[in-house]
């Protein structure tokens, strides 16, 4: 049984990744913007996932004329790194979904598995 239930919380948390790597352009966009306004004003590197890239089109990019958006791309990845003074802010979706699995997941099994059936 518990062996049943980890298969079914690893299949949640893989499927939000799966959900988020699949966002619109809009979607994605919407997400990145409410980052990257965190960081107003300050000089910012932005390096997308190779899933990722092509999301960040020319309009987009505009908008944030303190960012630098790098050619480079991080293979096999969705999301993005913003890097400021030496610091990377990871918003690769695998990885902040790893980070809110920490968290949320006794919660979240508590809640799912209430009963056993």
């Amino acid at each position: 049984m518990l062996g049943e239930k980890q298969t079914i919380m690893k299949e949640i948390y893989n499927g939000a990744v799966v959900k988020m790597t699949e966002w619109t352009t809009t979607e994605f966009q919407l997400f990145a913007g409410n980052v990257l306004k965190q960081f107003e004003g300050k000089a910012v590197t932005v390096i997308a996932g190779e899933k990722s890239a092509h999301h960040f089109t020319e309009a987009f990019t505009a908008k944030y004329p303190d960012a630098v958006f790098s050619q480079e791309t991080v293979p096999a990845k969705a999301g993005f790194i913003v890097e400021r003074d030496g610091i990377d802010y990871n918003y690769f979706f695998d990885q902040m979904v790893a980070e809110i699995k920490k968290d949320f997941t006794p919660k979240l099994a508590s809640l799912a598995f209430q009963k056993d059936e």
